[in-house]
């Protein structure tokens, strides 16, 4: 999937494609999703299925991931409640309880190196994988 694409189709959040640069004095620092990205020195973004994880590392070596609904997704979203799980060096979280339609806006902060996102649909008779994406920054 085209970077500049995925970037920009996000909803709920201001996200900006690529890398970018510290913003200049008196100028509003760039935010993804309310987090400052205005230092990042690098980001990675892939989907499966219907799940998708965005994240981008900071000169810190921090690194800010979150799971989404992928773009292209059907219109007519599920009924089923969904719910994201989102794992990497050190650290497991899961989502609120969502509706599909909506994304997760929540970034998650964790060590550089491989981290995952995993999309579950709450299915009568228990849950169903949506997607599992993997991105190593």
């Amino acid at each position: 999937m085209n970077r500049n694409k995925f970037f920009t189709a996000m909803a709920g959040a201001t996200l900006v494609a690529g890398l970018t640069a510290a913003a200049p004095s008196g100028a509003a620092a760039v935010t993804r999703g309310g987090v400052d990205a205005s230092a990042a020195v690098a980001t990675e973004s892939g989907c499966s299925r219907w799940t998708c994880i965005e994240a981008f590392r900071t000169v810190a070596n921090v690194v800010y991931a979150r799971a989404t609904k992928r773009p292209e997704a059907p219109s007519n979203c599920e009924s089923a409640p969904y719910h994201f799980r989102i794992w990497g060096p050190g650290k497991s979280v899961n989502s609120e309880l969502i509706h599909y339609c909506y994304q997760w806006t929540r970034y998650v902060t964790f060590s550089p190196g491989k981290i995952c996102a995993e999309g579950w649909a709450h299915v009568p008779g228990g849950v169903q994988s949506r997607g599992l994406p993997c991105v190593t920054l």
